[in-house]
């Protein structure tokens, strides 16, 4: 069994990656005293509740609950295990690791991953081969040679085949030592209705492998060689892959940062074509609709992406939705036009890379001169109505703009192509800042304060005794040295069970009269533990109170409670014995109940 990671190496990965720099690759934060907000990339929502406390490097969502520390986040963003956490932000903070550290807790979860990572590799190493030595093949590489693929370029995205037959793959995987149930978790098998049987999933597709952001092989996506449907076939979700989360193509971005450009296409075949034309930062989607979480992936490469999408009408409806997202989490947008209506793909091999560059992507248009070209189009400019419109809907969508310089020359340049006055437009803007008209989102982060989404989220209806274990713990957080004092009068159990966990961690500590600083809690490496200290630390409201009246009002309020849960039990205890008649025992407990009411008095 691998040995713990040191936690020298730990605290010093969290003293040199910021919380909030890591946070604010992917979500758009705003400084809030000393703290940061934004919308939380954990669930949707349009109100930001969630919190970064660059001090204690601690996050912590008022709408989900979601929190923990710089560790427990890029867990949480990336679906990784503690140790691969701690890997990807030493690797980012130049720290090296010893081989062979590791960490108890994540061994079976690490074999198991380990397990489907292999089982994806080696279902690639199977397609490749298949591509080039199976019979079918022969038709499947004469369908990529028609596509214009060179051999290279397929070497690069190992681009493989999976011939028919139900079992080649499965029979293959299982020679090579895979179980089933690895094979059906990978998303590679399926099993049959009746029996204990398995068979492949993707049969006589041209087989695309989708990497993660560290090149390794965590699903396929299979597109068919003639008209069956459906026309591509991704694999299902996994505990590798989540398709809401990832996009095709970032395993080529894995080594660069602060791209000035990422171009998002729709499909494989439109990033490959684009890759092998000498037009590199692309990604492409994976069958579905950009979703927020990608949108924030994006962000990690570059403040600029282009939407490059097919010209059809579900392209023009995929790029005005994403584009609303992309603004969302903060990115410049530009959108490529291609001419035409055709897609990427086609628009390569008919005129080329160089004059796809030149035409398409080097002229993009940002997002509201798109607006404004697509608007010319929808409505009628030569009636006062058509104007009226088109001034309507512009208005409803420049209104979300933060930047006055730039809603300052879209209105100028408005206002000559219409031959209006400038004041009109900027009133139809007014009117759509105040009523909110619009149905798109704003920009991540708020000026909202946080003590009114702290006063409006419902984890502060907590009862006496929540409120009285939870001004115990900040207090221990604040102050270590109020460990002891709280053991010595109190024990776990007075505590509500959602809290046991980070008792138990710390408990004999502070019974031993150990100072556990509160920088040592706020990097446990429990993934539960760290969420519990995040909530208590961000939602702590009594900056200003009396600690050490606090310590003890909190402390004698938990032991009244502790009696008269003993109270209530005795009483139940008394009612049975009194249906029963037993007048001895009665007499015993009745003493014991009323010895408990005399100490319930004195602790008043």
């Amino acid at each position: 069994m691998s040995g713990r990671i040191p936690e020298k190496i730990i605290d010093e990965i969290n003293q040199r990656v910021q919380l909030v720099d890591v946070i604010g690759e992917t979500v758009q934060l705003k400084k809030q005293g000393n703290r940061y907000l934004g919308l939380c990339p954990f669930h949707n929502e349009k109100t930001p509740s969630f919190t970064v406390d660059p001090e204690r490097q601690l996050f912590y969502c008022f709408g989900c609950q979601a929190g923990g520390n710089l560790f427990g986040y890029v867990q949480k963003r990336d679906n990784l295990t503690f140790v691969e956490a701690v890997r990807q932000l030493a690797d980012q903070a130049g720290i090296p690791i010893p081989e062979g550290e590791g960490h108890e807790v994540d061994e079976a979860n690490l074999r198991r991953r380990q397990q489907l990572l292999d089982c994806c590799q080696a279902a690639m190493e199977f397609f490749q081969h298949q591509l080039h030595y199976h019979a079918e093949g022969k038709e499947a590489r004469q369908y990529l040679i028609k596509r214009q693929l060179q051999e290279e370029t397929i070497q690069t995205f190992k681009i493989g085949y999976a011939p028919s037959g139900w079992r080649n793959l499965t029979d293959h995987l299982a020679d090579k030592g895979f179980s089933f149930a690895v094979l059906e978790e990978a998303g590679l098998a399926l099993k049959q209705n009746e029996g204990d049987s398995y068979y492949d999933r993707f049969r006589e597709r041209i087989m695309f492998p989708i990497f993660d952001q560290r090149g390794r092989c965590i699903a396929f996506g299979g597109r068919v060689l003639h008209d069956e449907q459906p026309k591509y076939l991704n694999s299902p979700q996994t505990p590798l892959f989540d398709k809401g989360r990832s996009l095709y193509g970032t395993h080529l971005l894995q080594h660069q940062k602060a791209l000035p450009q990422i171009i998002v296409y729709e499909g494989y075949m439109d990033l490959i074509m684009a890759w092998q034309a000498g037009i590199p930062n692309g990604v492409a989607g994976l069958g579905t609709a950009l979703t927020l979480d990608q949108c924030r992936l994006l962000k990690r490469f570059s403040s600029k992406a282009i939407l490059c999408y097919d010209a059809d009408g579900a392209g023009q409806r995929a790029t005005q939705r994403g584009m609303q997202l992309l603004r969302q989490v903060g990115l410049q947008v530009h959108i490529a036009r291609i001419p035409d209506g055709k897609d990427p793909d086609e628009y390569i091999r008919n005129h080329g890379g160089d004059l796809f560059k030149q035409k398409v992507i080097d002229s993009s248009l940002p997002m509201y001169q798109y607006y404004i070209e697509i608007l010319k189009e929808k409505f009628p400019m030569d009636t006062v109505e058509g104007k009226s419109a088109y001034v309507r809907e512009f208005a409803a969508i420049l209104s979300q703009s933060d930047s006055p310089v730039e809603i300052d020359g879209y209105v100028q340049e408005l206002a000559k192509t219409l031959q209006i006055t400038e004041n009109a437009i900027y009133r139809e803007i007014q009117r759509e800042q105040r009523g909110s008209r619009s149905g798109f989102a704003s920009k991540e982060g708020t000026s909202k304060p946080l003590d009114e989404i702290k006063a409006s989220s419902s984890v502060n209806s907590f009862s006496g005794s929540r409120v009285a274990e939870e001004t115990l713990l900040r207090l221990v957080l604040r102050n270590p040295r109020y460990g002891k004092q709280i053991t010595e009068k109190l024990s776990v159990e007075d505590f509500n069970t959602p809290y046991h966990p980070l008792l138990l961690e710390f408990w004999s500590g502070w019974k031993e009269g150990n100072s556990i600083a509160g920088s040592e809690l706020t990097v446990s490496q429990d993934e539960n533990i760290s969420t519990l200290i995040a909530k208590l630390a961000i939602e702590d409201p009594g900056a200003d109170m009396d600690q050490d009246k606090a310590l003890q009002d909190c402390i004698t309020y938990l032991l009244e409670q502790r009696t008269k849960k003993q109270l209530d039990q005795l009483t139940s205890q008394f009612d049975l014995l009194l249906q029963e008649g037993d007048m001895t025992k009665m007499a015993n407990l009745l003493q014991q109940i009323q010895g408990l009411q005399r100490k319930l008095g004195r602790q008043r």
